[in-house]
């Protein structure tokens, strides 16, 4: 069920009435919040039963295995025996993760790597059916146990609350991926909406709804997908062009989707944290990391870079650790080579900036103030160390959007064949693109002066608003409504 589809505007509308209904029946405040657990409970399950049903079983597993654990944890006093129990949850997780999600993938490597040193190795692929956002709970129920076990949380008591955290239908299949304390505790919280909040809401599903539909998927069917099927057939500046467009697609799709699950948690009483913040403005990797998928960096951050030891042990150390904890975070992404290289490049793009830095910072000695983390920040003004970070990004989201390692070859290769060639641009195509760039890297003040009048707007102009975005959507959308990228991950 697509965020972008009558079936969830219909399933969103139910729920969110029979929520309001509970608030306004005067019910206990107990009762209330029982109530309405068990409604977005059973409206959660249903969400994610309607992509197949088969996987209910799974999600429930997972949840039950991993609030069974906290509890354990919290109970149990011996090093030892906590540190024990840890691992095996955490290995049991990424044991399912891997099953589904990776077992062809190593497969088909080891048979390869076995091939090349003359032992040919036979492997059947499984081919088993990836469960939508498999990534995205898992990751949500291991940094529960996590905290738990660092006793940074208490452990929930209650299953259906934490099943609730598990599986919230907004960011259930493509994220924002929250921890427990950002969430549980607004359980408990009576739900609370008022115009500005409505407003906010409203502002950040049709905003959402226009870049997935409007720029994600105009931008797809009509240049991107044509450029990455067949990069040959295309001239270097086309070539240039789609790549362009799969960055803003990209951005657009994802950061659509964020948006549309911020704002329908919203209107349920729930604030999701922000996952992007206008990430091609940022003026080194790190900074793009820190814009990009916030709630994965951060992720990554807290659960795999800090314990392999972050920066506390030596540089060679520090360099490991960031460079694993990159390449893990593009496998992460999906079973490719094309991931791993990807998240390998931005790996040792992190660890280059980082040797640059501590080098110059001791050629400065001692006494010199603190040096910026990024090789170019000293060198370049931020305007030029804006653009050589987007185009370092564009060139590496070419292995993520190409389908094989043969694609990606091909398509940088175009860009610097200097084939002439622009027939198959569109003025449409062309507009799309310089216009999303210009909202993106207009003003702050700019998006916040827009969200702000719109929030303050009355109803009779929201309500224009919303027609003209759906007018616009439907137009534009092709016959059959397009996946998110990230429901793939």
């Amino acid at each position: 069920m697509l965020f972008n589809t009558a079936a969830f505007g219909v399933l969103l509308m139910l729920v969110v009435t029979l929520a309001w209904a509970l608030r306004a029946a005067g019910l206990p405040w107990p009762v209330e919040r029982r109530a309405r657990i068990g409604l977005l409970l059973v409206a959660s399950y249903w969400f994610y039963a309607c992509w197949d049903r088969r996987f209910v079983l799974l999600i429930g597993g997972v949840t039950l295995v991993d609030w069974l654990a906290a509890l354990a944890l919290e109970r149990l006093r011996d090093a030892r025996s906590r540190l024990w129990l840890l691992a095996a949850t955490v290995g049991l997780n990424l044991g399912l993760l891997g099953l589904w999600k990776y077992t062809d993938f190593f497969g088909d490597s080891f048979a390869a790597a076995m091939a090349l040193l003359g032992s040919p190795s036979h492997f059947e692929p499984l081919g088993l059916l990836l469960p939508v956002g498999i990534s995205f709970f898992i990751f949500q129920g291991l940094s529960y146990v996590i905290d738990v076990y660092r006793r940074d949380i208490t452990a929930e008591r209650s299953l259906p609350r934490f099943a609730l955290f598990i599986s919230f239908f907004p960011q259930l299949v493509a994220g924002p991926i929250v921890r427990a304390k950002q969430l549980l505790p607004q359980l408990d919280r009576p739900l609370v909406l008022d115009t500005p909040r409505f407003g906010r809401a409203l502002a950040l599903i049709l905003g959402g709804l226009l870049k997935k539909v409007v720029v994600a998927d105009y931008l797809a069917a009509n240049l991107v997908d044509r450029v990455f099927d067949l990069p040959t057939h295309y001239g270097s500046i086309e070539v240039l062009c789609g790549v362009y467009g799969y960055a803003l697609q990209i951005y657009g799709d994802f950061s659509g989707y964020c948006d549309i699950a911020i704002g329908v948690a919203l209107l349920l009483g729930i604030e999701l944290p922000l996952n992007f913040d206008l990430p091609y403005r940022a003026d080194g990797l790190r900074d793009f990391w820190r814009r990009w998928h916030i709630t994965l960096s951060r992720w990554l951050r807290d659960y795999l870079y800090i314990s392999m030891g972050g920066s506390r042990g030596s540089r060679h150390a520090t360099y490991r650790n960031l460079a694993i904890t990159m390449l893990l975070g593009g496998l992460w992404h999906g079973a490719s080579y094309n991931f791993v290289i990807w998240g390998g490049l931005h790996g040792a793009a992190l660890v280059a900036g980082r040797m640059w830095s501590q080098r110059r910072a001791q050629r400065a000695g001692a006494r010199a103030a603190p040096l910026p983390s990024e090789p170019v920040a000293t060198v370049l003004p931020r305007w030029a160390r804006v653009a050589l970070t987007f185009h370092v990004v564009c060139a590496l989201w070419i292995f993520f959007r190409a389908d094989t390692l043969t694609t990606a070859v091909a398509v940088l290769t175009q860009l610097v064949s200097f084939v002439p060639g622009t027939s198959n641009l569109s003025w449409q195509v062309l507009t799309v693109i310089v216009g999303g760039y210009a909202m993106h890297f207009a003003p702050r003040g700019w998006h916040e002066r827009l969200w702000a009048s719109f929030i303050r707007a009355p109803a009779v102009a929201q309500a224009a608003a919303t027609i003209l975005v759906l007018y616009a959507v439907q137009h534009v959308a092709d016959s059959a409504a397009a996946p998110f990228i990230y429901f793939q991950f």
